[in-house]
């Protein structure tokens, strides 16, 4: 049974951690870590003293590298670098496939994190690495795997799809709060109204709403962005200072 507990994340929402690969060295020039997670299940920060190709061939993975964040689906993955502080976790369940890359002179990937689309051809050939381990196969299938994967990471598209996260310990405080309590109800439109100075609080600190909208036509009821009353709402951002 895994050593699991539960703490808040950066964001605020619980993760249940599990123990990191206690790894000292690769045998193989690839090496694949493989392992089904539950919704919420990951890894805390940490590093590797090689690289690390993160991924996921069912699920979606949130990956928070120094100040930013990376959501990946099948169709992407993740390149971190020998040495990058990295916590990993499943949103709602994955099938974490993960390839440890030793540092070759040849491997001519980015010194920094680097998002990529994920081919067909990639996505087969890690299942295949997956699947050979299971039938035992020969070292020389086995190399010819790691050569094709390394050829394959070499001429994968890079995309841009990170979310930075910001600097400002204030600024990342109402991030945080407003990631841990987002409130689907603020992303309707409303019919403005004359201004109003509802409250809510984020972080700790009292910050005035927007100018609440009117709801409805026959009570003509004014009531805050999210129509929660606004008194501990963390997704109304500052108004006018």
């Amino acid at each position: 049974m895994p050593n699991i507990r539960l703490v808040p994340s950066s964001s605020t929402r619980m993760v249940s951690l599990l123990p990191v690969p206690a790894l000292q060295a690769l045998l193989q020039p690839v090496v694949l870590r493989s392992e089904n997670l539950g919704p919420g299940q990951g890894f805390a920060e940490h590093t590797h003293r090689w690289n690390q190709f993160v991924y996921a061939t069912a699920g979606t993975l949130l990956v928070t590298v120094a100040h930013a964040r990376y959501v990946i689906t099948p169709e992407q993955a993740i390149w971190i670098p020998t040495g990058t502080r990295h916590a990993t976790h499943a949103l709602h369940g994955a099938a974490f496939r993960n390839l440890y890359v030793d540092d070759a002179p040849d491997l001519g990937l980015p010194a920094v994190c680097t998002s990529y689309a994920v081919s067909p051809l990639m996505r087969a050939l890690i299942v295949e690495l997956e699947q050979a381990a299971g039938r035992q196969e020969d070292a020389a299938y086995l190399h010819t795997l790691h050569a094709m994967l390394r050829a394959q990471l070499q001429r994968l598209p890079q995309l841009q799809l990170h979310l930075p996260w910001p600097h400002s310990p204030r600024l990342r405080q109402m991030c945080e709060a407003l990631y841990a309590r987002p409130c689907a109800r603020c992303a309707r439109r409303y019919t403005p109204a004359p201004p109003t100075r509802a409250a809510c609080t984020i972080g700790g600190r009292r910050w005035a709403c927007p100018p609440a909208p009117w709801r409805g036509t026959s009570r003509r009821k004014r009531v805050p962005p999210c129509g929660s009353g606004a008194s501990s709402c963390a997704c109304c951002w500052r108004w006018n200072g």
